[in-house]
């Protein structure tokens, strides 16, 4: 059980480095819906987040309360809690929301502190701490600022790299080497890699994935279920990875004083980058060989030629039915082909094991595949393998140790695809494309930089993070073949068919592209987009899925510009209504009420939400809503649990969401008060108001 801990404690420390995610913006409007009257303000300032909290003191008798934080620099974590402390804008018998900065005689006095932890980019958990109490609050964003759009970014940040070079290395590693990595082994101690100038932070942290790739638990395996002890052997033969500049050709020339395993700079490829994508071998992806060495000299363990067992290796079991493939291999022709000097080398310094199970894994993980001069064989000719399928036939030994054994059967990092790619990156194995014999095995995958790329899926289940740009993810099938699902700012999109395209998790993705000419199904629920890829029709009312299939559309149909409503008798669900109505008018787009159309009671919120905003309209923020000939506008009161708004006075903290939001759109506070209290007295919630035309205009319901 201590074993057990300690590994995952060793887990956590290297998997919070390599994995943190970030909430590119959490400014807007937070609530909890067990609090009525209170709220959180929250607002990113250039020199960090402030927080305006206003609600009720804890004595109960209703008095009100406004705090706001000191200032918490830095980026949100998603998951890390980040205490702050609070101060009273109490000054007198009123509240002040601070304008200026704190000072001595700005009327505030120290209160306690807030903790808040975000979930995500729309949920999270605030606990207030002071001197009225404590109180925890499990808040959801209510709206945010027009033009800002939080985002969540996954990925192994350079923070994982460190620039001191730890004092226990040899004196080489002080003057030679400019960058540290230490993969922490779950004994509590670090495997190093270390990196020269040349080597680039992209190839520096492929290389660390690839160590995690080896060293990741692969659950129900004979020898790979619990790797600790292979991870720990490695910590504590003080394992080193050196990656050196150049090539290895002899002309760098520290070669000869470093101790650890070497591996170049010209043989380190990085996801996307040309010497990927190219796969011409003059930059052979040389890293899987080198790490799994440094994994198998100094973790599994190598025996004797003889069968003597490893003095240091973990796996002496393992180890023995690697050196029975080889023996196998080398006797029966299927590896050192062509090869005899170098064959007596290996066997002289007892390295024949090493190379063998090298020539194993490229081959299993496809890095053969694109070689153009042989369509049988692998690692230069030496070896009979060249993909999996060969493995199998013509070195079955060797494939058994593949097999449920060590090693995954794909690649487990999650892969940083470089700056520089511009265009497609694919995950389904293309013959067109030679670097897909080696990316189908890839799983999940982050694009970097600012380029317009796409990503298309393989069958692996799929986790895609896009980058600054607009991306595309491609699939297989038919639109109606998948089914697709929103989850905050992820999109999940399902394969119905079984082994094709898997269930994938899209984070940070534009657009999504099907079989059936590139386009998504037009219909998402009550909305279906025209032809013409800008225009919508809106058909029923508005439900709580409703938001869901609208930000579904926009995800697949990016340009829309105008929504035409045939008729749409109310909401469902009005917190979702003016959620949607909201999303609607931030996205800058124009309503029409088709002719003969009908729109009432929530459907009218979300007809005020559409608005135009380009060219001279968008210098002024001009808003444009217009109609057909003989529609209908319908008003009344909102109601339920018994109770309706009427019941409520002018006022009321029920009434403020309706009133805020006109406000969100355009109203002035007059406008937006005047318009809301005239529709709950228009008519009870059970019946209904057309609007007269010297009402829609008094009210500013259309624009032209």
């Amino acid at each position: 059980m201590k074993k057990q801990l300690l590994t995952l404690m060793a887990l956590c420390t290297w998997q919070a480095a390599l994995a943190t995610t970030t909430l590119s913006t959490v400014t807007g409007t937070w609530y909890d819906e067990n609090y009525n009257g209170s709220g959180f303000n929250m607002v990113e300032a250039p020199n960090g987040l402030f927080v305006y909290y206003y609600g009720y003191k804890g004595s109960g008798d209703g008095e009100a309360q406004w705090l706001l934080s000191k200032v918490m620099p830095g980026t949100i974590e998603k998951g890390k809690t980040y205490g702050v402390d609070m101060v009273s804008g109490f000054v007198g018998n009123g509240g002040s929301f601070m304008l200026k900065p704190i000072t001595p005689n700005s009327g505030t006095e120290n209160w306690g502190t807030l903790e808040l932890t975000f979930d995500g980019c729309n949920t999270g958990t605030a606990t207030l701490n002071g001197k009225d109490g404590q109180v925890t609050h499990q808040i959801k964003k209510l709206a945010n600022v027009a033009g800002l759009s939080c985002q969540e970014s996954t990925a192994i940040t350079p923070a994982l790299i460190k620039t001191t070079i730890p004092n226990e290395l040899d004196a080489v590693y002080h003057s030679h080497f400019n960058r540290y990595i230490g993969y922490a082994a779950p004994n509590g101690k670090p495997i190093h890699i270390v990196a020269q100038n040349k080597i680039s932070d992209e190839q520096m942290l492929r290389a660390y994935n690839i160590l995690k790739h080896y060293l990741s638990d692969y659950p129900g395996s004979q020898y790979g279920a619990d790797k600790s002890a292979v991870a720990n052997a490695m910590a504590n033969n003080n394992a080193i990875l050196a990656l050196l500049n150049g090539a290895d050709d002899g002309s760098n020339p520290i070669t000869s004083q470093v101790s650890g395993q070497p591996l170049y700079q010209n043989e380190i490829q990085v996801e996307g980058h040309s010497w990927y994508m190219n796969q011409d071998y003059a930059h052979r992806d040389a890293a899987f060989e080198e790490i799994l060495h440094f994994v198998h000299d100094n973790g599994i363990g190598v025996d004797g030629v003889d069968g003597t067992p490893s003095a240091i290796g973990a796996l002496p079991a393992y180890q023995a039915d690697i050196r029975a493939a080889q023996k196998n291999a080398l006797a029966n022709h299927l590896w050192g082909i062509g090869s005899a000097a170098w064959i007596a080398e290996l066997r002289a310094e007892n390295s024949l094991s090493q190379e063998y199970l090298a020539s194993v894994v490229d081959a299993y993980y496809g890095l053969w595949g694109a070689w153009t001069e042989s369509s049988t064989h692998s690692m230069w000719g030496g070896y009979v393998g060249k993909t999996r399928a060969d493995m199998k036939t013509d070195d079955p030994m060797g494939y058994a140790l593949m097999e449920n054994r060590f090693f995954h059967p794909y690649i487990t990092y999650n892969a940083r695809i470089d700056a520089s790619l511009n265009g497609n990156f694919s995950l389904k194995f293309d013959q067109s494309k030679p670097y897909t014999h080696h990316s189908r095995y890839l799983k999940d995958v982050t694009l970097l930089g600012t380029n317009n790329n796409s990503v298309t899926v393989n069958e692996l289940d799929n986790n895609i993070t896009g980058n600054a740009g607009t991306n595309t993810v491609i699939f297989s099938g038919k639109s109606s073949e998948y089914k697709i699902t929103k989850n905050n700012n992820q999109t999940i999109v399902a394969d119905t068919v079984a082994g094709r395209d898997g269930t994938n998790t899209l984070t940070n993705i534009e657009k999504l592209q099907f079989a059936d000419d590139g386009m998504a199904s037009r219909q998402f629920g009550i909305f279906k987009v025209l032809e013409d890829n800008k225009t919508v029709e809106m058909d029923g009312d508005i439900s709580t899925q409703t938001l869901g299939d609208f930000e579904q559309l926009q995800a697949n149909y990016p340009h829309i510009k105008t929504i035409n409503i045939k008729d749409c008798g109310g909401s469902l669900d009005d917190e979702a209504n003016l959620k949607l109505s909201l999303k609607v008018h931030q996205s800058g787009i124009n309503i029409h009420l088709m002719d003969n159309g009908e729109i009432a009671s929530g459907g009218v919120d979300f007809f005020l939400a559409g608005i135009k905003r380009g060219g001279v309209d968008f210098f002024l923020a001009g808003i444009k809503r217009t109609r057909g000939t003989n529609t209908k506008i319908g008003v009344h009161a909102w109601g339920g649990d018994g109770d309706t708004a009427t019941d409520y006075p002018v006022g009321h903290l029920y009434h403020l969401p309706y009133i805020k939001y006109y406000k969100s759109i355009g109203f002035s506070q007059k406008q937006a008060e005047d318009f809301y209290y005239f529709t709950i007295n228009a008519a009870s919630a059970e019946s209904i108001h057309w609007m007269t035309a010297a009402e829609i205009k008094k009210y500013h319901i259309v624009t032209t």
